[in-house]
């Protein structure tokens, strides 16, 4: 209380909007324009990252595909290739050379598919319980 420290980890909006700037600088750096549609390959995790990029493209950025790579922890990849969000529990996750993508769950993924669905907050919350 006496300092007002806050986090910037994945889950706060903070860090996606800083985000937004890679998407940005990116897409002009490679167009030189922007008339043309893009593609981004993010590694993910928790989807901060695609997420900001989701965000981006709502924003009138030119992007056509985010494609999201993982490593064994495939949460997302499984979801986009079988429609099932299956979260995983710690016996189930596996440790890698690139723990931040070490999850059993994408913490941001809500907030994608809270967008997919209109900005409904009772059908994401059906979908997530």
């Amino acid at each position: 209380k006496k300092y007002k420290i806050g986090t910037v980890n994945s889950i706060n909006w903070a860090r996606l909007l800083a985000q937004l700037f890679y998407y940005f600088a990116g897409y002009f750096q490679a167009t030189g324009s922007n008339s043309s549609k893009v593609n981004f390959t993010v590694p993910s995790g928790n989807f901060g990252n695609v997420c900001a990029g989701h965000v981006a493209r709502m924003m009138g950025l030119p992007i056509d595909k985010l494609v999201v790579a993982t490593n064994e922890n495939d949460v997302l990849d499984e979801f986009f290739r079988t429609g099932i969000y299956r979260v995983r529990g710690t016996a189930d996750t596996h440790e890698t050379s690139s723990p931040s993508m070490d999850i059993s769950k994408a913490s941001n993924f809500e907030r994608f598919v809270f967008d997919l669905l209109g900005r409904d907050g009772a059908k994401t919350k059906d979908l997530f319980t």
